[in-house]
């Protein structure tokens, strides 16, 4: 036997609405793709320039979790039976019972944070508003799983709870973003980054209709539902990662622009390119000085006479009567 044989393996038992084999062929294609694309992060790790390399790891990761999680779909393995709240076939009550892939919201939960932190790395931003960003992010994920988990209409206000969190995201990429970046840029430098941030938003709008009309709304197939995150996942991180990273990665603040510096290159501020040089202490000669050099140097500075210290006066003391130093000298023998 050849072919796509996962699913024979591990079937879908009392599940009405279940992935296909055409839906676990395509997300083995992922699979290789998220394959392909982590062993090229992780050359970019070793053999990129050295301001690059963190970024780097961090889409390694990226990729090696997505890559994880799509062998774990394409196998047909995590998985719980969920009753869905509508019927979309005539010959199921109920609506039957529905697949649900929770591989994929874990996925989004580690992964969501860490491309927030490669975006708002290249603006600048300060770590209390780059955590803000990365915490509200994995609170819509959270929400979105724990939604997908519940049968019945409450599963609609945590799907709503998360997408209002969703939207402080978007505020924190657009507005906190946006001013932390500042003039620190130049026009290329400025417009990536709204491209990347503009990218984002279109694809997390796509997220958020993918998770009512799949998981909580029953509407789509689970084969389908596979196509469509498919998709998404490979335009959020692959395209995104090997699209933002080469072009904003040299203007990473004190990261980018230390290392190129290093790397003797040049840096573009509002569009004037103009070399950055990294501040140098001054070190102290150790050429020892003549005596002509150092009473020049007492000469330079002399303090005021009120701020030179006086010598203090003592009083002389009067010398004692010879009676009374008789006394001091006399020493009492005990009886």
């Amino acid at each position: 036997m050849s072919g796509n044989q996962a699913l024979e393996q591990h079937p879908f038992d009392f599940v009405d609405i279940h992935l296909t084999k055409p839906g676990s062929s395509f997300q083995w294609a992922v699979y290789s793709f998220f394959g392909a694309s982590g062993i090229a992060a992780l050359f970019l790790v070793y053999f990129s320039k050295r301001y690059v390399r963190g970024l780097w790891a961090l889409a390694f990761v990226i990729f090696h979790i997505s890559f994880i999680t799509y062998y774990l779909l394409a196998s047909g393995l995590g998985w719980v039976a969920i009753e869905a709240q509508w019927p979309r076939d005539d010959s199921l009550e109920f609506g039957g019972t529905r697949q649900i892939n929770y591989p994929r919201f874990v996925q989004q939960i580690l992964v969501s944070p860490v491309y927030l932190l490669v975006l708002l790395l290249g603006t600048g931003a300060n770590v209390e508003i780059i955590l803000f960003g990365m915490f509200t992010q994995i609170y819509f994920w959270v929400c979105m799983l724990l939604a997908a988990l519940i049968s019945d209409q409450y599963k609609w206000g945590l799907f709503t709870m998360g997408v209002v969190l969703e939207f402080n995201v978007w505020a924190v990429l657009l507005y906190q973003g946006t001013q932390a970046l500042g003039s620190r840029g130049n026009i290329v430098q400025t417009g990536t980054y709204y491209a990347a941030a503009g990218w984002y938003l279109i694809i997390y709008l796509l997220y958020i209709i993918a998770a009512g009309v799949s998981e909580l709304g029953n509407v789509i197939t689970v084969t389908a539902e596979a196509v469509f995150y498919g998709v998404l996942d490979l335009c959020i991180q692959v395209v995104l990662m090997f699209v933002y990273i080469p072009i904003f990665a040299s203007y990473v603040p004190g990261v980018g622009s230390r290392g190129a510096a290093l790397e003797g290159q040049e840096l573009g501020n509002q569009g004037v390119s103009q070399p950055y040089t990294l501040p140098r202490k001054e070190v102290p000669s150790a050429t020892p000085t003549t005596g002509i050099q150092a009473q020049s140097q007492f000469q330079q500075y002399q303090p005021p006479p009120s701020q030179i210290p006086q010598p203090q006066q003592y009083q002389q003391t009067q010398p004692l009567p010879p009676q009374q130093e008789a006394q001091q000298e006399k020493v009492t023998m005990p009886t």
